[in-house]
């Protein structure tokens, strides 16, 4: 997502998939219910990955609204922000993130993303 200079990756996928050694070493549990939200931010002219501020709600189809803490998470060059959401066997979450850029500048970012149980 295009953010002036910035750009916004962000993934989404089942806590299991993550490699144990890894879920460990971030303290993250490996659930079938659980995803984890991946944010981050781009400076386009550096090519590296920038310090935010990242605050989020996860809605699913029927307005259930459950909020997603981040935590920042700085490895080598690389910072990432990492939230944990509970699913169900099948759900179509919208996400709505205020994103405040090294700038100051305040952007309202939403993306919406099908999330499964991973048996």
């Amino acid at each position: 997502i295009a953010l002036g200079q910035f750009q916004l990756l962000y993934s989404a996928l089942n806590s299991t998939l993550l490699p144990p050694e890894m879920a460990t070493a971030y303290n993250l549990k490996r659930k079938a219910d659980e995803v984890l939200v991946n944010i981050t931010v781009l400076d386009t002219q550096t090519k590296r990955a920038v310090p935010v501020g990242l605050k989020g709600v996860a809605k699913n189809l029927i307005q259930q609204s459950k909020p997603l803490t981040f935590r920042e998470i700085k490895e080598a060059d690389a910072i990432y922000y990492l939230a944990t959401l509970r699913t169900t066997e099948r759900e179509v979450f919208h996400f709505w993130l205020d994103v405040t850029l090294p700038d100051g500048r305040l952007e309202k970012v939403k993306f919406t993303q099908e999330l499964f149980v991973n048996p």
